[in-house]
């Protein structure tokens, strides 16, 4: 199957928010000091899940995103994408919405085996992981360098890498549409 080439795609790199809110503050230190050539092409995917004031969070990193032209979606909630107006959508593996929502660009979709793969419905890029061992997830099996390539070969649609990204991770890597990040986004202390 012929991958949609990353440069069609208008963005090569995803910074995933949290599972959990309690990074907010670095998220929004980082995309407020990132250098500005660092903001084209990203992705910002608000997750932040289990947060109590989620959708005022979601607007105050929507407003930071926009202020650095970055591209800013949600994860998980349809619902408040639209009630914030997020770019795009960002769905969890076993989040099967269908008919694909309109209006949002990017619309990517969470990956994690095979079976996945195959049965992903349409989306603008699939997210794999983890890809290699991670502090977010740390009892998750890792699918590792050869598993990541496979599924990238297998997918009509581009496959980005998440999970222990950083540059001598990412430099191991061939197929993905680009790479997905947490922590390899942050301003380091």
């Amino acid at each position: 199957m012929a991958q949609k080439s990353k440069a069609n795609l208008g963005f090569n790199r995803l910074m995933m928010g949290d599972d959990k809110a309690t990074r907010f503050d670095a998220f929004a230190q980082a995309i407020t000091h990132m250098p500005d050539e660092a903001c084209h092409g990203l992705v910002f995917i608000f997750r932040f899940y289990d947060a109590p004031d989620r959708a005022n969070l979601a607007r105050q990193l929507a407003h930071l995103c926009r202020r650095r032209q970055i591209i800013f979606s949600v994860a998980g909630d349809l619902t408040l994408a639209k009630n914030i107006g997020a770019d795009g959508v960002h769905f969890q593996q076993y989040q099967q919405q269908e008919p694909l929502p309109e209006g949002f660009s990017p619309i990517t979709r969470a990956v994690h085996d095979m079976d996945a793969i195959k049965n992903a419905l349409p989306a603008d890029a699939l997210i794999a992981s983890p890809v290699f061992a991670t502090p977010s997830h740390p009892q998750a099996a890792c699918l590792g360098v050869e598993k990541f390539e496979t599924l990238c070969h297998a997918s009509a649609m581009p496959v980005f890498a998440l999970g222990g990204i950083n540059t001598k991770t990412a430099a191991t890597l061939s197929g993905a549409a680009g790479i997905a990040g947490i922590s390899c986004f942050l301003i380091k202390e």
